[in-house]
Order: C-alpha cells, then structure tokens, then sequence
C-alpha cells in the first residue's frame, strides 16, 4: 500500500480487499525519513471512493439486510445486523457503552457516517430496551 501512497502503484493494481481495509480511514507512515500523512478524504479521493459512493454502499448493504427484517433506517439496520452477529443477551451488565458506540462507529465509519446521538438513544433505549443511565449493557460477546 505504501506504494499506491507513493504513486508508484495505481489504483488498478489494488485488490478490493486492499482498497477496502484503508476506506474511509486516515493513513500515516514513514518511507526513506520521510514522514507521510493522508486524511480520511484523501484517502478516499486517491482511491476513487466519493461520499455519494458511500451512501449508495451502504444504502444497498442496508437493503440486503432488510430483506428479511421489517422497515428501518439504514443506519439502524446496519447497526442492529452488527449487535445479532458479535453479541448475545445476557443477564449480567458485560459491556461498556462507551466500547459499543466505539465499533458502531468504526462500523459505520466504511460507510462515511457514524453513531448521531439520536441513532444511539434509539440503540440503547428502543432496541436493547435499556432504561438505565451509565451503566453497562446486558450484552455479552459471541
């Protein structure tokens, strides 16, 4: 990847799986002693990936998954597919909230979006159906 970062590569020579880890996140390394940083935006714009790209990713990625669930927002379909995949019900207070919203944003963050405030209260108070305040989740990991 270094290489594509340098120009010696071009974005054809990437494979998906290249262009897919490094989206929508900000680069940093050195080469020779030289320091090299590249934001987020950058980052995408040398890959191809504009934010209406995004959004249409994640609008079909969000349409996949409703197939079989009844009407959500998009986010909210990502989201609650990500919770049923990594964590199971649990009778014990197990997970941190602030650690939950954390990967729901690194989740989200390959879509070009993240956790809104009113997303997350939909998250803790509608689909997990927890009415307390700052205390941990009854969630435990898969």
């Amino acid at each position: 990847m270094k290489a594509f970062f340098l120009g010696k590569r071009s974005r054809h020579d990437l494979t998906e799986e290249e262009v897919h880890r490094h989206r929508g996140k900000a680069v940093h390394f050195t080469h020779d002693g030289k320091e090299y940083s590249f934001s987020a935006e950058e980052v995408d714009n040398m890959l191809g990936v504009c934010k209406q790209c995004k959004l249409y990713q994640m609008r079909i990625k969000a349409l996949e998954i409703q197939l079989n669930t009844p009407k959500m927002p998009d986010k909210c379909v990502l989201i609650v597919d990500h919770i049923q995949k990594h964590y199971c019900p649990s009778t014990r207070r197990l997970l941190s909230r602030i650690a939950l919203r954390k990967e729901l944003d690194g989740v989200l963050m390959t879509y070009g979006t993240f956790v809104d405030d009113i997303t997350w209260s939909w998250v803790i108070r509608e689909y997990l159906n927890d009415r307390s305040a700052y205390r941990k989740l009854k969630l435990a990991c898969r």
